[in-house]
């Protein structure tokens, strides 16, 4: 079940006095907070009865808020969003957060919404599991991007062309990572560069996301795949006149490489381009173009070029290289055969 899908279904339900908000995915977790909050609590009674807690609390005071009861309303909400929400530093701690979770009063709701990691072990966890609800947000996965866009080209009443469509997902797909915020963020983006028209073509999708630095990294490549290094420059000095740390981008170049020298020695085993997304941690369709891209360099280049990036990260970090260390060697692998 998608995120959407699953705050979708936790609004037909009862409203509960005490959920727990979690996982990897920020975005979705903060986005349930506001729901339930605006569930719970009316416009007007939000400025009295809303308290949020942006840093960990006591055990004592934790307990204090949520039994107070509302101003001139008929809830309380509590809001815990750092860690774990509390800090137990008194004996008895445990026990009277047990208590308190077990008896949330009538008057009040305790919203513990966090993407750091849940100990699901803890007894605390246990007893929110038994006496209120669990909400946990995975982030999205490569393999489920191709669906995501779907869905989210139909709420919006709108169409892209299958090359941008094709060229969107193969930004996307090689993260590792996928934030929902930044993918709704740029699909607004681009239908913001087309409006008032409601189709976006690829000469949009690429004005709009091409200077992301996941992309500049995939035309960086496209260019050294094609020894056209002074186009793999003028790109790579793109991100650095953007703002892009040059270490950030040595980090994606080098992901890169890896991916690209690991396809490599795959596909020598005989392992079909298709197959090659489970090993490399990226949807099939992205792993069938690293397989293509793979094709125009030597096993020999790309492992050379990995081991001087890793050796330029450490110069970098040390002080002893300058960003023209990159261009280096990116010289050098369009030169490599």
């Amino acid at each position: 079940m998608s995120a959407k899908d699953t705050l979708k279904q936790l609004m037909q339900e009862p409203l509960e006095r005490l959920y727990l908000l979690h996982g990897d995915d920020l975005y979705w977790v903060r986005k349930a907070e506001q729901t339930l909050v605006e569930a719970l609590l009316p416009q007007e009674d939000r400025q009295m009865n809303l308290l949020v807690f942006e840093q960990e609390v006591s055990v004592g005071e934790l307990v204090r808020s949520v039994e107070t009861a509302p101003f001139f309303g008929q809830r309380q909400v509590i809001v815990l969003r750092s860690g774990k929400g509390w800090q137990s530093k008194e004996k008895g701690d445990e026990e009277a957060l047990l208590a308190l979770l077990a008896n949330i009063p009538e008057y009040a709701c305790l919203l513990i919404a966090s993407a750091d990691g849940v100990d699901k072990r803890r007894r605390w966890y246990k007893a929110v599991e038994k006496n209120g609800r669990i909400i946990e947000f995975a982030p999205l996965k490569a393999k489920d991007l191709r669906a995501w866009l779907q869905q989210a080209l139909r709420e919006r009443a709108c169409t892209m062309t299958s090359d941008a469509q094709e060229w969107f997902l193969s930004i996307f797909g090689q993260m590792p990572q996928l934030s929902q915020e930044l993918l709704e963020n740029e699909l607004d983006k681009v239908f913001l560069y087309v409006y008032p028209k409601k189709q976006a073509d690829l000469e949009a999708a690429t004005a709009v996301l091409g200077t992301l630095p996941e992309t500049s990294v995939f035309a960086i490549m496209d260019a050294m795949n094609q020894r056209k290094a002074a186009k793999a420059l003028e790109l790579l000095q793109e991100q650095f006149r953007a703002g892009e740390h040059p270490l950030r981008f040595l980090g994606l170049l080098a992901r890169q490489v890896r991916q690209l020298w690991q396809a490599k020695e795959y596909l020598k085993r005989g392992i079909g381009a298709r197959e090659l997304g489970p090993k490399l941690g990226v949807a099939p369709f992205i792993a069938e173009k690293m397989a293509a891209q793979s094709k125009g360099f030597s096993a020999k280049a790309l492992r050379a070029a990995f081991q001087e990036l890793s050796d330029a990260d450490w110069a970098l970090k040390s002080g002893r290289a300058d960003a023209a260390v990159l261009e280096g060697i990116i010289i050098r692998l369009c030169r490599r055969e």
